[in-house]
């Protein structure tokens, strides 16, 4: 008798699993970082932007919490997708931490270094997709031509 799949959860391959671990190592190290450096990163929100220091804290409890989702296998998908648009979220502070050369731990980061951050910001969300399988909610919805192949 042969074994089937009951589940329509996407397999897993060890890529996909290695893509997961490094997004939770970085989404509990910024987490903790929000919580241990709370001024610093309230120094780059936008001043348009309020509560500052509340909405740090907010962002490093989320970040905490993505990185348990994407260990639940019934919440992964939607977890990457909304890893996605939480980094569309935060790309202001960033932008802004670049506009105004805003130093962050205590260090000046040289222009260049700001703008390879906005840069890797659009892998993490592309690592995202990808290790969650989330582009299959994102072609549900009617947006393949993200995703060929």
């Amino acid at each position: 008798m042969a074994i089937t799949r009951i589940s329509n959860t996407p397999r897993m391959t060890t890529a996909k699993w290695i893509g997961l671990g490094l997004l939770a190592l970085f989404f509990i190290g910024g987490g903790i970082a929000h919580f241990m450096y709370t001024d610093d990163f309230a120094s780059i929100v936008p001043p348009w932007m309020p509560y500052p220091r509340e909405t740090v804290l907010a962002t490093g409890v989320l970040e905490l919490v993505f990185a348990v989702l994407l260990f639940v296998p019934a919440a992964r998908q939607r977890t990457g997708l909304w890893i996605a648009v939480y980094c569309l979220a935060v790309l202001p502070a960033n932008i802004y931490m670049l506009q105004h050369n805003i130093p962050m731990f205590g260090y000046q980061a040289p222009p260049a270094i700001l703008y390879l951050r906005l840069v890797l910001q659009a892998g993490v969300i592309a690592l995202a997709i990808w290790s969650t399988n989330a582009q299959q909610h994102l072609v549900r919805y009617g947006l393949s031509g993200l995703f060929r192949g």
